[in-house]
């Protein structure tokens, strides 16, 4: 192993990685692919492409160049962090890197000669990997992995050989531009631009003609707005003129493609309508609408039935059905129109429903008699109408006279009408003439008259009697004995009716017969104590009373129960009669006690002693409630269940006079405002309040009112006796006025203001006034430095007043302090952190990043863009190169002339140098103050053992600071032979 590493180490490498190894790592390390593509010049930069294959494992990649000495123009540096290739990056521990792009700054092409040496390291999660880079073949290179036991020496690279080197620029070239887009309304769009030396697309779009482009979200109808095909589904026909381009980016130069054009042709419409019928024997008439067409034409499904056009715009038809059509029920019309291109033809159908004329009957003819009712029923449609205004179909009508009625039906809007008549039957109509009157033993002889019978039959009520004849119009009738008794008799005349009617007429005639009289002294009477009744009896002529009155009507007044006689006399025949006079007892009227009541306050009075009782005062019942301003006297007549009444007073007098004040009476408050009332009295009291709503208490002389809105409270007096008095204190309430602040919250960066406007008020006034320009005035400017809660108290005419607020939030300024510059090594990272000490910033640097710091490793100026919550801050630093040191670990002092001194070798100018070697065991051999004088391996002139020897190196480049970590160096180095 020793005699491969000296034989590498004899390449003539100048740089060399140290690399850490694994500990305790005797397994052979996996391989790792490396193929090379061309190199490329961009402006101010070397674009080198690898590929990276089977890179399990790996964590982060780094490398370094050094280049055949007799080049002498070169003047680049390496750039540690590479550029990865937009669409492609690698992807850190993954299968592989893919293709991967390294970039260096301020290289010349003549530096990429067949000598070039370029150095890679991989990291692993466990250290630093062990590879061999080996370039048995030119342009494809394989690092493989191998057996190196721990504390072996570092493995070694090796050169870029025949390598090919192009200037292209890599400017992002189009080879296929867009082209303008005409589409119909509702389609989707496409554009396609093809392109070179690409690395990614950006699509823009223009909606002002092309003054201005924006670029393309991927949200509908947006689709592949990072791809080279622009995808728009179904735009709107609001895009119509829109304009679109693609932004290339190229490897090291950027280009647009050509500005093209979406021309959107609104979509045809066409519409001929709804459905539609009609009746057989008509036309039909149609007006359709269309928008956006070319052409019209007119077609049909029926057959022999005629379509005209009835306006200049084509829109307007008239068609007639043939036989044919009425026959098929139905058929359908089509209007087509030719869309303006692209877009296709369109149609619009309707179908015609040809109705038949329904065939309606009303029944047959139909006889009814006069009074009866008769049903009609139609037949024939779906639906009728008949005369009488019902649309039924069956209706009913009364059988008054001979009539004919109409009835039309209707099928499907189609119409037709019938008619049925109703023969009525006349009923018939007979009288049997005026009631008489006979004595007993005569005879009597009624006088009918009559109409519409076919013949008559008399007939009687009594038992006995007779008629000599029952079917002449006036026949002689002689009453029988039990007819004189009854003293009347009731003779019928039956009129029969014409066929087919069945119902008779009958009329009577009433015949009195007269008897002997019928002496009557008029029903048994019962009257109260004291009062008259009055005897009236009937029955004949004259009278005569057991008292000796001889007048049919007399009046008595019994004390007690009496039985009083009369004699009738009528046609001089005479009959007696008696009634009874019964005599009943008064009640016993109570009106109850004498009264006192309060002013005011009604009482009530109760009476007893019977079940009917009538006051003074018109109110008929047992218990009334009178309220008599002065002493008053009520009386009360009470009537028994005989019917009897008696009376009864009873006197109701008034107490003195309470009297009951409140103070104020029209108090005047804001809402919200609080009034005291009082309340006084003429004499002692307690005092109640109401309504209840917004008092504090509702009993007492004194409490606080709150009331909402416009309230009138009463409070009520009682005085030990029970009297009571109302005042009224009516309290007006005066809305608070609508005071708003606009806005109503807003946030601030710290340094900004804002204007406040306050309406709905009078007068106005604003606090805290911390920031404000006025505090008095409708519209003030809000310069607040932290949140700040303003509070605006406005007063309206009435004096009332509301308050409104605003919540103003105040932001800090996020406060970013970058150096002015920074001086970075080659082959290291310089934290540059932008952290604003607030949280929720959001960042973005001059590269696009948008974390709070990033890694600056390579010359330039770097900016970065903080905000938060609106408030923007921007700094920047200068990144300046630093001379770097490379320090090689072993040297073969044999005199060869290959790498016989242990020689440090710098990337600049280096101001200030010293070198010190020590043995392992601390003891100065060698010191060098000039970094051209390298250690030859000797110490006083005697050359020193192989072995490790330890180094101290510091120094100070031009533009450095002198840092431990940046000015001093401490390391092995091997001595070999």
């Amino acid at each position: 192993m020793a005699y491969l590493l000296q034989r590498i180490l004899k390449i003539g490498i100048y740089g060399l990685i140290l690399l850490m190894f694994l500990p305790n790592q005797s397994a052979k390390a996996q391989a790792i692919v490396l193929k090379y593509d061309t190199i490329h010049i961009c402006p101010g930069q070397v674009i080198m492409s690898i590929t990276v294959k089977n890179a399990v494992g790996i964590t982060a990649i780094s490398m370094m160049s050094t280049f055949n000495m007799a080049v002498s123009n070169y003047a680049g540096m390496l750039y540690y962090n590479p550029k990865f290739n937009v669409g492609s990056t690698p992807t850190i521990g993954g299968t592989g890197f893919g293709q991967l792009n390294m970039a260096w700054y301020s290289l010349v092409p003549q530096s990429f000669l067949n000598d070039t040496l370029f150095k890679f390291k991989f990291n692993t999660v466990a250290g630093v990997s062990n590879f061999i880079f080996d370039t048995t073949q030119v342009g494809n290179c394989e690092w493989v992995g191998t057996t190196i036991p721990p504390a072996d020496p570092p493995i070694l690279p090796s050169h870029y050989k025949n390598g090919r080197i192009d200037n292209l620029g890599f400017e992002a070239l189009v080879t296929l531009q867009p082209l303008d887009i005409t589409i119909c309304e509702t389609s989707n769009a496409t554009f396609t631009v093809n392109s070179i030396y690409t690395q990614s697309y950006y699509w823009q779009v223009s909606t002002d003609g092309g003054v201005t482009f924006t670029d393309i979200v991927n949200s509908p109808p947006y689709s592949g707005a990072n791809s080279n095909t622009l995808l728009l589904t179904n735009p709107p026909y609001s895009y119509n003129g829109y304009k679109y381009r693609a932004f290339i980016k190229g490897i090291c130069l950027d280009n647009y493609s050509a500005i093209k054009t979406l021309t959107i042709i609104p979509k045809p419409v066409v519409d001929v309508g709804p459905n539609d019928s009609i009746c057989a024997g008509s036309f039909f008439t149609l007006a359709a609408s269309a928008t956006n067409v070319t052409g019209k034409h007119w077609s049909h499904t029926g057959t022999g039935g005629t379509l005209l056009i009835t306006n200049a715009d084509s829109l307007h038809i008239k068609y007639t059905p043939s036989a044919a059509d009425i026959l098929a029920g139905h058929i359908n019309i089509t209007l087509s129109c030719s869309g303006v291109a692209p877009c296709v033809n369109v149609s619009s159908q309707m179908t015609l429903y040809i109705m038949l004329i329904p065939t309606v009957s009303g029944g047959s003819p139909v006889t009814s008699c006069q009074g009866d009712s008769v049903v009609l029923t139609a037949s024939g449609a779906l639906s009728y109408h008949w005369s009488t205004n019902q649309n039924t179909t069956s209706i009913k009508v009364p059988a008054v006279a001979t009539s004919t009625y109409t009835v039309t039906g209707t099928s499907y809007g189609c119409s037709a009408s019938a008619n049925v008549t109703v023969t009525v039957i006349p009923t018939p109509v007979v009288t049997a003439g005026p009631d008489g009157t006979i004595c007993a033993g005569e005879t009597f002889s009624p006088s009918m008259t009559g109409s519409n019978y076919a013949s008559i039959q008399w007939t009687f009520s009594g038992t006995g009697g007779s008629f000599n004849s029952q079917i002449v119009p006036s026949p002689v009738y002689t009453p029988s004995i039990s007819d004189i008794n009854a003293g009347t008799v009731t003779l019928y005349i039956t009129g029969m009716p014409n066929a087919p009617c069945t119902t008779p007429a009958i009329d009577s005639v009433k015949l009195s017969i007269k008897p002997f009289p019928n002496a009557n002294a008029g029903p048994n009477q019962s009257v109260c104590h004291g009062l008259p009744a009055t005897l009236i009896a009937t029955g004949g002529g004259t009278y005569e009373w057991s008292g000796g009155q001889i007048d049919s009507t007399i009046i008595v007044t019994p004390l007690t129960t009496t039985n009083y006689v009369v004699t009738v006399t009528y046609n001089g025949c005479a009959k007696a009669d008696t009634v009874k006079v019964t005599v009943m007892p008064l009640p016993p009227a109570n009106a109850g006690n004498d009264t006192l009541i309060c002013p005011g306050t009604p009482a009530t009075l109760k009476a007893t002693g019977g079940v009917g009782f009538t006051w003074s005062n018109g109110v008929s019942a047992p218990i009334i409630i009178v309220n008599p301003l002065i002493t008053t006297t009520y009386t009360v007549t009470v009537t028994s269940t005989n019917g009897c009444k008696a009376t009864d007073e009873v006197v109701v007098m008034i107490n003195s006079n309470l009297q009951v004040f409140v103070n104020p009476t029209s108090p005047v408050l804001c809402q919200g405002e609080t009034v005291e009332l009082k309340a006084t009295s003429s004499h002692p009291c307690t005092f109640t309040w109401g309504p209840p709503q917004g008092l504090d208490v509702t009993v007492g002389p004194l409490l606080k009112a709150t009331p909402l809105y416009n309230t009138t409270y009463s409070v009520v007096g009682k005085d030990a006796l029970g009297c009571t008095d109302t005042a009224l204190s009516v309290v007006t309430v005066f809305e608070n006025p609508l005071v708003r602040v606009l806005p109503w919250e807003a946030t601030l960066c710290i340094g900004e203001s804002i204007n406040l406007t306050v309406s709905g008020a009078l007068s106005y006034f604003w606090e805290p006034p911390t920031g404000l320009s006025s505090n008095a005035n409708p519209v003030v400017v809000a310069r607040p430095k932290e949140n700040t809660t303003y509070y605006v108290t406005g007063t309206d005419v009435n004096g009332c007043k509301s308050v409104d607020s605003t919540v103003i939030e105040v932001n800090p300024v996020p406060l970013v302090n970058l150096p002015d510059s920074i001086v970075v090594c080659n082959g290291t990272n310089f934290l540059l952190d932008a952290g604003a000490f607030l949280d929720g910033c959001n960042y973005k640097w001059q590269n696009g990043m948008n974390t709070q710091w990033q890694y600056a490793s390579t010359p330039g100026i770097y900016w970065v863009e903080v905000e938060r919550k609106g408030c923007v801050v921007y700094d920047s630093t200068e990144i300046l190169p630093c001379t770097e040191m490379f320090i090689p670990n072993a040297f073969t002092p044999d005199g060869d002339l290959l790498n016989d001194q242990f020689k440090v070798v710098s990337s600049g100018v280096v101001t200030q140098f010293h070198m010190y070697i020590y043995t392992r065991w601390g003891e100065s051999i060698f010191e060098s103050t000039n970094i051209d004088r390298g250690w030859d391996g000797t110490k006083n002139g005697t050359m020193c053992p192989v072995g490790v020897y330890n180094y101290v190196i510091e120094y100070m480049g031009k533009g450095n600071v002198l840092l431990e970590k940046e000015g001093k160096r401490y390391g092995q180095v091997m001595l070999l032979r």
